[in-house]
């Protein structure tokens, strides 16, 4: 008995033929299936509601079905890389936004950047993050020097700058990234003080 033509049908014996080929069964296998479930060797010769039997016992096996994504439709968002290094990196990155040196703080923006520097496409498959941290600070470090003395002339203490690295240094070397985040917060404190 052969069936009439219709799009659930054509979409189930579709669905039949990427299972047989992502469960790479040879054509023996894949008859003695269909065999076995609907008493057919054909998918013409199969019911719609054959078919999906066929399709339930290729998911028995381990075939998933993968949902087909519209063109133009926003991706599901990958979750966010935890571990410690990555929440790291992570304020790192929305510390440079915060100062003015990054534009772009969203996730997306900082992948662009990891990948960049470490040649993998997520934080999640990030071995060594010691070159995007040092990076970030380097590039923190090089650039906080003029944001802070701009930040001190609008405070109003514009020749303040290496009095401000002075208390904060602790005999540490006051062009590092530590230093200079140091001296960062203290400008928060004394504004926060300053308002309150």
């Amino acid at each position: 008995m052969t069936f009439k033509p219709s799009p659930n049908r054509s979409r189930l014996v579709k669905l039949i033929h990427v299972a047989k080929r992502d469960l790479a069964l040879d054509d023996e296998t894949y008859r003695a299936l269909l065999q076995r479930v609907t008493r057919q060797t054909s998918t013409s010769q199969c019911s719609e509601g054959q078919l999906e039997r066929v399709i339930a016992e290729f998911k028995r096996l381990g075939f998933k079905v993968q949902q087909k994504v519209p063109a133009g439709a926003p991706k599901r968002p990958q979750p966010l890389a935890h571990d410690p290094d990555s929440r790291k990196i992570r304020a790192l990155w929305l510390f440079m936004h915060e100062i003015g040196v990054v534009r772009d703080p969203s996730e997306a923006a900082l992948t662009a950047y990891v990948k960049r520097i470490a040649h993998v496409d997520s934080l999640h498959w990030l071995r060594n993050p010691d070159p995007v941290i040092e990076g970030l600070k380097f590039w923190a470090a090089r650039e906080l020097p003029a944001i802070l003395q701009a930040r001190l002339e609008r405070l109003g203490a514009g020749n303040g700058y290496s009095q401000l690295i002075a208390s904060v240094d602790r005999g540490r070397n006051p062009d590092t990234y530590g230093v200079l985040l140091d001296a960062w917060e203290a400008l928060d404190q004394y504004e926060q003080g300053e308002v309150g």
